[in-house]
């Protein structure tokens, strides 16, 4: 019965994602008390090693003897793999200790920004949060920070332009301060949003693939792929592959989709794109409504050295939005990155082997 209990609660906050940058991660601060910090012991009872987020059970002893199975939901196992964090370095029945923002909803559930483990090694493992190492000087810091840079194979021919891997450049916490910023919106998109519930709303937690413009904001890589009259647009996060027409000629389809229709021409060292027939009903992973008529208008722009990739959206929808909504992003190139398979999986019980 506890496990089934468990394995509910982790389905109510499997889709939270590390940042909101209107989306494409989900705003963590929409599920953990960020004014609210707890640290305990425990043993790791399961792991969920899968994407969007890491996640382990934690069995809590309290002072008189009670015992609580907490869920601790970290980063995405793609984002624990690049900073050096692996499935090998904990295990069921290890003893750790854990600190972090608890639950705004009640739930037994925390945050794990800071993670000690059996062999006294301390792993930052949501950096950028505005938590520093808690517990030792010998800490590994998982996320943000100066990561271990990929270097190019041999012999591995320079890429062109944009076409590419790119890598997130805007740090968690500007992301994250983006997602939270006031939204000008009309009156009934206020009390569309205000009245859409995180734990039952969120698309996230069926692993439902994010639609434009949220998923463009997410701190995950991204790769543009030349076709013949397309660009192909890959995002890690949630395995999207976006399609934009560089034909002039191109027909929109009959029918939109959660994507829309992408429309691309160059000006210069940027890539214009214009995204229309949006049939996905929120902009940003807080719920905050978008008609389909909204209109979006994206600004890729190459930095001379060809490093760096700066990105403006521009969102247009009357209906939702008094003026305007714009984000702006940008992204870098490390050689040797690739975008890796994101593979969203939900929390399920353990079955009788014992397998996560």
């Amino acid at each position: 019965m506890l496990r089934r209990r468990v394995s509910r609660l982790a389905g109510l906050i499997g889709a939270i994602c590390v940042a909101s940058v209107s989306s494409a991660h989900h705003s963590s601060t929409t599920f953990y008390d960020y004014d609210n910090f707890i640290e305990f012991e425990g043993e790791v009872t399961r792991v969920l090693w899968r994407n969007p987020h890491v996640q382990f059970s934690i069995m809590r002893t309290l002072e008189d003897g009670t015992r609580e199975e907490w869920l601790a939901d970290s980063a995405s196992v793609n984002s624990l793999q690049r900073g050096g964090f692996d499935r090998q370095l904990v295990s069921e029945g290890d003893a750790v200790r854990v600190y972090g923002p608890v639950s705004r909803q009640g739930l037994k559930a925390i945050r794990a920004i800071n993670l000690m483990l059996p062999s006294g090694q301390e792993y930052l493992m949501m950096a950028g949060q505005g938590v520093g190492f808690r517990w030792s000087e010998d800490a590994q810091r998982v996320r943000g920070g100066q990561l271990p840079v990929p270097e190019a194979a041999d012999g591995a021919a320079e890429p062109e332009g944009i076409f590419r891997v790119w890598s997130p450049g805007t740090d968690i916490r500007t992301l994250e301060r983006a997602a939270m910023r006031p939204l000008a919106l009309t009156e009934a998109a206020l009390a569309r949003r205000d009245a859409w519930d995180p734990l039952v709303d969120d698309p996230g937690l069926a692993c439902t693939q994010q639609g434009m413009p949220g998923i463009m904001m997410n701190p995950f890589p991204i790769q543009f792929i030349e076709g013949d009259g397309v660009i192909l647009l890959r995002t890690e996060e949630w395995d999207v592959e976006r399609t934009i027409h560089m034909d002039p000629s191109a027909e929109p389809p009959a029918e939109s989709s959660h994507l829309g229709f992408s429309a691309g021409r160059w000006e210069g060292n940027t890539l214009i794109v214009e995204t229309s027939l949006i049939g996905w009903p929120y902009y940003d992973d807080r719920g905050t409504p978008q008609s389909p008529d909204v209109h979006v208008v994206e600004h890729f722009t190459l930095s001379d050295d060809a490093t760096r990739l700066d990105y403006v959206q521009t969102a247009t929808d009357p209906a939702n939005f008094p003026e305007p909504l714009v984000d702006e992003f940008f992204w870098i190139w490390v050689p040797g990155e690739e975008v890796k398979p994101y593979e969203c999986a939900l929390w399920e019980p353990a079955d009788s082997s014992g397998n996560n």
